[in-house]
């Protein structure tokens, strides 16, 4: 229901549940594409209420709206307050992103971010995000690579996709290309509801640097298998 059901007692739910990862220990803590619904000053005061006393970071998928249409966001919420961290590329076009609108009198629509904020920083960590549709394609996270990332984040709204193997391709994709640059790499869809828990130590051993380009031409060799999962990649042996 994430993304769906945005009222008070998911956002109660999903806060819960981010204190429960942080008492844990996890410091950067990543929910997926569209997990707040609308991003509104309600919503805000909200989580920065709940997250005052704490010092994790929440980073979690949001929709910023106004009277011409809207923006599919990444918000980081901590102790200091909350914010858009980051805001789409590309989304999908035709069903998100439909840039005839205005030439028809229209508004409404995502709007598409062109080679804006390739890698955003949460604290000393440099990010590399990826929304959904720009797992799929090439320039974004090319052009986030030449920003030098220390982390891949890739979040998604995968509800919709159940039986097919869209989400298994992404997260292949994602690991491919952090593999390539030897960055960690965080992957989190709708699928799967429990909050992806980032620190210091995770994205120190995830920067395996015994793994090489060669994990690349393995997923192009195997993208059009039965599994599209058949690319694991592992840290540590």
């Amino acid at each position: 229901s994430l993304g769906r059901d945005t009222g008070l007692s998911r956002q109660r739910d999903l806060i819960a549940t981010t204190q429960t990862a942080a008492k844990a220990g996890a410091r950067i803590i990543v929910l997926p594409e569209s997990a707040l619904g609308f991003w509104t000053p309600t919503v805000a005061r909200i989580w920065e209420r709940a997250l005052r006393a704490g010092d994790a970071t929440i980073v979690a998928g949001a929709a910023v709206v106004d009277a011409g249409g809207y923006d599919n966001v990444l918000v980081a919420i901590d102790g200091d307050g909350g914010r858009v961290l980051y805001r789409e590329r590309m989304p999908v076009p035709g069903s998100m992103w439909q840039p005839w609108r205005p030439w028809l009198g229209m508004s409404g629509g995502a709007r598409a971010n062109f080679f804006a904020n390739p890698v955003v920083e949460i604290g000393s960590t440099r990010v590399a995000p990826l929304i959904c549709y720009e797992q799929l394609i090439i320039w974004p996270i090319l052009q986030s690579m030449a920003h030098a990332p220390d982390v891949v984040v890739a979040v998604g709204n995968g509800w919709w996709t159940e039986g097919s193997s869209i989400v298994g391709i992404q997260r292949a994709s994602a690991a491919a290309w952090a593999a390539l640059r030897q960055a960690s790499r965080a992957f989190l869809q709708h699928l799967n509801p429990e909050p992806s828990m980032l620190d210091a130590v995770l994205i120190e051993k995830c920067a395996d640097p015994s793994l090489t380009p060669a994990i690349v031409r393995q997923f192009v060799e195997t993208a059009g298998a039965p599994d599209p999962l058949a690319i694991t990649v592992k840290s540590g042996g």
